[in-house]
């Protein structure tokens, strides 16, 4: 069953420059997906960051997707295998735009906050209002271009996460397997110690016994040849 956490109430009242932050920690169930929604307007400017702070497999990767109004069934943003993110875009449309997390493989524990800041929009309001009419090709162009450097950024970002995990699970290893190194040598030099001193000990009381022996012979020898 799907669940949604829907963050409402997000207006911009009297024309007002404000900043909206919606902090939040969730727990994200295998195979569920859950959404934060936010209600914009037009030319606000919706940030977003996330991070995943425990997962059951002890892996951080999750999965997520983000829809605009204008279509609720194809997202306009999807990334995968994603440890943590962080992007701004600008809301072309007025309505209400979802980020949707889904855990595959295990449970995740997700931190995640969406920021809405309308200061743009009263700027762009001000400064260019040709832009009501629709956004132009260049626009167009340099959102691509941002968009293909977010994503270049974000797999650079994600090599660097693992291969720091890898190293620390690498370090992690040696370590271990040099203390039960050590703990193999203290243990085979103790036992080797207490083979030696058993036999030591086995071996005197041997030669004991021996000489005890030869002592009673040699007595008994004498004795029979005083007699006779």
């Amino acid at each position: 069953m799907t669940l949604e956490f829907y963050i409402l109430g997000i207006f911009l009242l009297f024309q007002q420059c404000a900043v909206l932050a919606f902090p939040v920690t969730f727990d994200l169930s295998t195979g569920c997906k859950e959404c934060l929604y936010v209600e914009s307007a037009s030319g606000s400017v919706i940030s977003y960051y996330f991070a995943v702070q425990q997962g059951s497999d002890h892996k951080l990767d999750i999965n997520y997707e983000i829809f605009s109004p204008d279509n609720g069934r194809k997202p306009a943003v999807s990334r995968h295998g994603e440890v943590q993110g962080e992007w701004s875009f600008k809301a072309k449309v007025d309505g209400e735009y979802g980020i949707c997390f889904v855990a595959l493989e295990a449970n995740r524990v997700v931190d995640a906050e969406i920021v809405v800041n309308s200061e743009r929009r009263r700027l762009a309001d001000i400064r260019r209002p040709q832009e009501r009419q629709g956004p132009s090709p260049l626009e167009h162009k340099v959102d691509s271009t941002l968009d293909l450097l977010e994503q270049q950024i974000t797999v650079f970002e994600s090599n660097i996460q693992r291969f720091g995990a890898r190293c620390l699970r690498n370090h992690a290893t040696m370590a271990s397997i040099d203390s039960q190194i050590k703990m193999y040598a203290l243990g085979g030099s103790l036992l080797t110690f207490g083979i030696l001193l058993t036999q030591t000990r086995h071996l005197r009381r041997h030669l004991a016994m021996r000489t005890r022996g030869s002592e009673s012979h040699v007595s008994v020898s004498s004795y029979v040849h005083q007699a006779c």
